[in-house]
């Protein structure tokens, strides 16, 4: 049997009293995540895509990896994906996301790109909402 850290074990149980599947695929290394053209973050790390399937519906979306776990051999498990999935309605319009999250809108390409990131924000919570329903998301939102 293999031994899982309590917050893996929190994860797992989460996803089987959901009847929840949750499949991790290597997709290609890359330096950087998507439209970040800055040298800040820079550093190979792997792309994944996940899939999580519940009652006939799934929902696909690409996981980054960090630069440590690209370096280490390590590979994301349940809970280093459950704990980063939104699982809040992000509220408001990109200003009222901006200065929630710490973002400093200071051009029409700012704006634009955090506009950007609370629509898929909003976009992977509703879907999880719609595969897990208001009660398991509840459950969810204790992972992190």
């Amino acid at each position: 049997m293999r031994h899982y850290n309590e917050y893996e074990q929190q994860a797992r149980e989460f996803m089987s009293k959901a009847g929840a599947k949750m499949s991790i695929c290597r997709v290609k290394i890359v330096d950087r995540f998507p439209n970040d053209d800055s040298d800040s973050g820079r550093g190979n790390r792997w792309q994944y895509r996940v899939t999580i399937r519940r009652a006939g519906k799934s929902y696909s979306f690409n996981f980054y990896d960090s630069i440590r776990a690209f370096l280490d051999g390590d590979r994301p498990r349940v809970y280093d994906i459950l704990a980063t999935v939104e699982k809040y309605e992000p509220c408001g319009d990109a200003w009222d996301f901006a200065a929630e999250y710490g973002y400093t809108i200071d051009s029409r390409e700012t704006f634009n790109r955090v506009e950007r990131i609370r629509r898929a924000c909003e976009k992977q919570y509703k879907r999880l909402l719609d595969i897990f329903g208001a009660e398991l998301m509840d459950d969810l939102r204790e992972i992190n």
